[in-house]
């Protein structure tokens, strides 16, 4: 389960009450309780900097991204 230390808001396009574009970090994969983690809209990223890894949502969740 992660644990989301900081994050930056980008902003929340689409109506009033929409969710939020946001770039997050944390300790392991996206996931859990975290309503940050859960209510991120499509286009977030999450950092993974125990393990260094990137995370992009999709419209199905969340997305492992392998950098070459």
């Amino acid at each position: 389960m992660s644990q989301i230390t900081k994050g930056l808001i980008l902003g929340s396009p689409g109506p009033i009450g929409s969710a939020a574009i946001v770039i997050l970090y944390g300790q392991g994969a996206p996931g859990g309780q975290d309503p940050n983690i859960s209510g991120a809209r499509t286009g977030s990223l999450y950092s993974d900097y125990v393990n260094g890894n990137l995370w992009f949502k999709t419209l199905t969740g969340w997305q492992q991204v392998t950098i070459p």
